[in-house]
């Protein structure tokens, strides 16, 4: 019997894209926005920065030593996919984060 996609979706414990649809939806102000994006900031440089490097090392780890099973190897790679996906999501706050220290206005050499 060959198991379907969500079936093993299911067993492996993994999520969809469906099942964050709603905080893609979600509507906020520009100033909760960046409130978010502090927070964000805050929490990675303090806590999450150095565990997500470990939780990617060892999902590369684990799929460099599953290659005989595919089922595992494939798994092993979303995790890891995953994983870079949410630390990218983290650079990104901090990136708009850091737009606060930014000049709002440039000011050219000859202009004063």
């Amino acid at each position: 019997m060959e198991k379907t996609a969500e079936l093993l979706q299911k067993e492996l414990c993994s999520i969809s894209l469906k099942d964050i649809e709603e905080l893609k939806n979600e509507e906020i102000t520009e100033d909760e926005f960046k409130g978010r994006a502090a927070d964000a900031e805050l929490f990675y440089k303090k806590y999450f920065e150095k565990i997500i490097k470990l939780l990617i090392q060892d999902q590369i780890e684990f799929v460099a030593n599953q290659a005989a099973n595919d089922i595992q190897l494939a798994f092993g790679r979303g995790t890891a996919n995953g994983l870079y996906i949410l630390d990218k999501w983290f650079k990104d706050q901090i990136a708009i984060s850091q737009e606060r220290f930014e000049p709002k206005e440039k000011i050219e050499l000859g202009e004063l």
